[in-house]
């Protein structure tokens, strides 16, 4: 009786620590100042006449969809509630630009790449974005697949990711540092991680590659009753990678316009 009396005090102590730990605390995120580079604002300013398309720009939402024993499976889909595009100030989303027919010039193979491309990466969930840029009709039981005529210099396809984080990384060092965390009062943080891909591929108005930027990165997050911000969103995440995307940009439309050819992929 008297153990059963002990243990019951214990977890009513216990949730009193858990509340008053996470109550009104703060994070603080690990991450290293990445800016605009002066010269390319400077350039951008004096571009307002690009019109420059965005497509995709979303990130991903997991969730669990089934578990079995000790099994656990995941899906994870775009979310379009969660973009990037607003960090690009220099662009606008592809439906944006008003469009005008069918674009016939453009070859079937780079239709066919973008698309595929694309898919690859975020597979059903991209439909939705990829019927605002292409046009899909049937004729004669075929699938014919034309990129909507729009006034447009340069698309951008961009995708964030990973569609999963690594939960056992994740877990793991959630482990490590909460139990310091409840002995200190949330004095101690909770440790835990991000982990973020982006992957940019700018075409010209012809739908030709003219350049593809990666960026990989992994971010720390402390928890505690110090920090700013409460409530974290992911895409904030991938602000620096959309700042090296528009250093890059500008940079390959200097090098166009002087040169007048492409520029390797990176």
């Amino acid at each position: 009786m008297r153990v059963s009396y002990i243990m019951h005090k214990l977890k009513l102590l216990l949730i009193i620590i858990l509340f008053l730990t996470n109550y009104n605390c703060k994070s603080y995120i690990l991450m290293e100042e990445n800016k605009i580079d002066p010269e390319i604002h400077k350039m951008a300013k004096t571009r307002k006449d690009l019109k420059i398309a965005l497509i995709g720009f979303y990130t991903f939402n997991s969730k669990l969809i089934q578990s079995t024993g000790r099994t656990r499976t995941y899906q994870a889909t775009l979310d379009y509630n969660s973009s990037t595009k607003e960090y690009f100030i220099y662009g606008k989303p592809i439906e944006s630009f008003a469009s005008n027919g069918r674009n016939e010039a453009i070859s079937p193979e780079l239709v066919n790449q973008l698309i595929k491309d694309y898919y690859y990466s975020v597979s059903d969930s991209g439909l939705v974005e990829m019927i605002k840029l292409f046009e899909f009709n049937k004729i004669d039981s075929k699938l014919n697949i034309s990129l909507r005529k729009r006034d447009v210099d340069y698309y951008i396809v961009g995708v964030h990711g990973p569609p999963f984080q690594d939960h056992f990384s994740k877990q793991l060092k959630f482990m490590i540092s909460f139990p310091l965390y409840i002995l200190t009062l949330g004095c101690s943080p909770v440790w835990e991680e991000v982990v973020t891909e982006s992957k940019f591929n700018i075409y010209d108005s012809k739908l030709n590659l003219i350049k593809s930027l990666n960026y990989n990165n992994k971010y720390n997050i402390l928890i505690s009753w110090f920090g700013t911000e409460n409530n974290i969103e992911i895409k904030s995440f991938y602000k620096p990678d959309i700042n090296n995307l528009t250093n890059a940009l500008f940079e390959t439309i200097s090098y166009l316009e002087k040169n007048e050819k492409y520029l390797p992929s990176e």
